[in-house]
């Protein structure tokens, strides 16, 4: 509190509430505000009137707050948390490439100098995002952060993937000096007691487990690696190591849950965004609670959250720009491999059309099964739903809830049918991704998601040496496989699973990966692409995608290319100023998997009755609405049988076209066409979004 504000608690009566950070178009700003009620407010308006201009200066204001919808006057206090030279020497050392800094290392050890840089980012910050790009050495890091604690910790934390364990205990050997610091692996079954001074590292999958001893242990520096395995600030995992609040399956209440306790905190990931900026949330709130306060400020301002009448919508972005430069002012320390390791080459991306025997009856067979099924799943999803919008918007609530359960099921049912569509296309390819592999030349690295495709591939390719890596791998044999390839010129090929081996290996021994197959999540591909461009790699590294024409993975691979430029700007860019436009993301409409299922049934439960929302719809809104619906069904000529860009989605194009149909729209009808039309905003007049919605587009 200022020694002003003091004064006019004093004289006034003034009661100002605690400071809090906000963030507003003049950037971060920390707000304090005090009520004008009835028995001060004659004093008040005598100080405010007389002395106008020197409160105005000292950053105090006066006007009715209507967030409440009552319009009560209240007194404010505005101060810029960090001066225009702070911001720009924080962001330049978010991107700093050497730092003048002492750091304790191991002899005949030496940090890098843009890792040096890092710990030095963290060293002031009790929590920080190491977010360098992969293979910049961010477990270095955090030991050498661990190593340059004053006082020296004695109790350190580390949660990474079970794939990691094994990893983190040898980099710890290596790296640390800190005395008589022993290194305890916690693995399932394990009786962890007693907690004496050590490193202790547990893998996601377990952290519920150890709850109790986790949270009650006063940690002085707890570690999170891959750090998006907390993505869902709901999630068991997320809110027993980073606290949060739950709903009480009891008492149907919310209550907090206080997660793991540090004196320091790092988390650390080359992809801290997956798919979307909101998965960044639990991580920024833990690390910096005052800074990225709550949920719904957050996800209104970056994640163009808007309440239609059936839950908030966080699967958006904007104001990316920002976004970037406050991550990097207040938590992020993130370094591209372009930026600082120059001597090692950008990545190549080719996408590969196989050319295969079109009287090949297997692989033909399996294209049009795929196709067959991808049409089929895409039609009675979009039935389902349009049965459940159609209910919706008439309020037949015994109707709706059929039509929910309806749709879960078809879901369900598409995901399992689609999954082994998918499952016959790829081995039905495996032929053709052999024959490409054996036309490369050099060692190389090849990634598949399923079990015998990676199976197949290995047995075609055994002669000229093969090792891999699965999820039915033991974790204690990795190490000595990673080392097989890079040493061993003997052994060609590294055939891993997506998941199992694309995080924790350094595998620069090849510059050349391909993928049989594709995931759905970009962060997951570029994971997999760094296992050889990293520290270490002297090649340009060639990354190729062997798609087959119609199939689904060449629809996957266009959806990932969209999502990873989002991930880029909030992440990467350097720009200053408004936001670009760009084109809409449409997705097509794919099964939904199992934990996406769960999220929509999430938004379904929160929906609000249509009433209320019908009840603030003027006549001129319900126009535009029906015009903006008619406008996007003109461009949907073939009811969203082809891509093209324009018009509805196979989702929305039955219910979208009966309500452009219609002669007019009732309330309610207009009230369930605004969750819908909001995704086609750049094909109607923004004009027409303005009068719908109160906002520009």
């Amino acid at each position: 509190m200022t020694e002003t504000i003091e004064r006019l608690e004093t004289e006034v009566g003034l009661a100002f509430s605690k400071p809090k950070i906000v963030m507003t178009k003049f950037g971060e700003r920390q707000l304090c505000t005090a009520p004008i009620t009835e028995k001060i407010k004659d004093k008040w308006w005598e100080v405010w009137n007389s002395r106008k201009p020197l409160l105005k200066a000292a950053g105090f204001g006066c006007g009715k707050n209507n967030f409440d919808g009552e319009g009560r006057w209240e007194v404010t206090h505005w101060v810029s948390t960090m001066s225009a030279v702070d911001r720009e020497q924080a962001a330049a050392a978010s991107r700093a490439t050497d730092a003048a800094i002492e750091i304790p290392i191991p002899e005949g050890l030496a940090l890098m100098p843009f890792q040096k840089a890092g710990v030095a980012y963290a060293m002031p910050r009790a929590g920080t995002l190491i977010g360098d790009e992969m293979g910049l050495g961010k477990t270095i890091q955090a030991i050498a952060v661990a190593n340059a604690m004053v006082p020296a910790p004695k109790k350190i934390l580390v949660v990474a993937p079970a794939s990691l364990l094994a990893n983190w205990r040898n980099e710890i050997n290596k790296w640390q000096t800190l005395a008589d610091m022993p290194v305890h692996i916690i693995r399932p079954g394990l009786v962890f007691t007693g907690k004496p001074d050590g490193w202790y590292v547990i893998n996601y999958d377990i952290v519920t487990r150890y709850a109790a001893v986790l949270t009650s242990t006063d940690w002085d520096l707890a570690v999170y690696d891959e750090c998006h395995n907390m993505k869902t600030r709901t999630a068991q995992r997320t809110l027993t190591l980073l606290g949060g609040t739950k709903l009480d399956k009891e008492t149907k209440k919310r209550v907090t849950v206080a997660g793991v306790t540090a004196r320091k905190r790092l988390m650390l990931t080359g992809t801290p965004i997956l798919n979307r900026p909101a998965e960044l949330y639990p991580l920024l709130h833990n690390l910096d609670p005052k800074r990225w306060g709550s949920w719904s400020s957050f996800t209104r301002r970056y994640c163009a959250a808007q309440y239609n009448g059936f839950g908030y919508d966080t699967s958006g972005d904007s104001r990316l720009d920002e976004l970037n430069a406050r991550l990097r002012e207040t938590v992020m320390v993130r370094r591209l491999k372009n930026e600082v390791l120059t001597e090692l080459p950008a990545k190549r991306r080719q996408v590969v059309p196989l050319t295969y025997d079109e009287d090949d009856a297997t692989i033909t067979a399996a294209i049009k099964r795929e196709k067959d099924v991808y049409e089929k799943t895409e039609n009675a999803i979009a039935q389902a739903n349009a049965a459940k919008q159609r209910a919706e918007a008439e309020g037949d609530e015994e109707a709706y809830k059929i039509a929910v359960k309806a749709l879960n099921e078809v879901s369900g049912i598409a995901f399992s049918e689609m999954a082994k569509a998918r499952h016959e296309t790829a081995i039905a390819k495996v032929p053709y991704v052999i024959e490409h592999l054996k036309e490369t030349t050099g060692k190389i690295l090849c990634f598949a998601w399923h079990q015998d495709v990676v199976d197949a591939i290995c047995d075609a390719v055994r002669d000229q040496g093969v090792v891999s890596i699965t999820g039915k791998t033991p974790q204690e044999k990795r190490d000595g496989i990673k080392d097989a390839f890079q040493t061993n010129p003997n052994i060609r090929f590294f055939v891993g699973n997506i998941r199992a081996a694309g995080e924790g290996l350094t595998l620069t021994a090849s510059s050349h990966v391909v993928f049989a197959e594709l995931d759905w999540t970009p962060a997951r591909i570029s994971q997999a692409e760094d296992r050889a461009h990293r520290i270490g790699q002297t090649e340009c590294v060639l990354v190729q995608h062997l798609v087959l024409d119609d199939s689904l993975d060449a629809r996957m691979a266009k959806m990932v290319v969209q999502k990873q430029e989002v991930i880029d700007r909030a992440l990467n860019q350097k720009t200053e100023g408004t936001e670009k436009e760009r084109p809409e993301i449409e997705v097509s409409v794919v099964p939904l998997a199992p934990e996406q299922m769960a999220e929509q049934q999430a938004k379904d439960d929160r929906r609000a009755r249509l009433d209320e929302v019908a009840a603030t719809l003027t006549p001129e809104r319900i126009a535009a609405i029906h015009a903006a619906l008619r406008t996007v069904a003109a461009y949907d000529e073939d009811h969203a049988r082809y891509e093209n860009g324009v018009g509805f989605s196979k989702l929305d194009t039955i219910f979208g076209g009966e309500l452009a149909a219609q002669a007019s729209l009732r309330p309610r009808q207009a009230a369930a066409a605004m969750k819908m039309i909001r995704k086609y905003r750049r094909q109607y007049d923004s004009h027409l979004y303005q009068t719908i919605f109160g906002v520009e587009a």
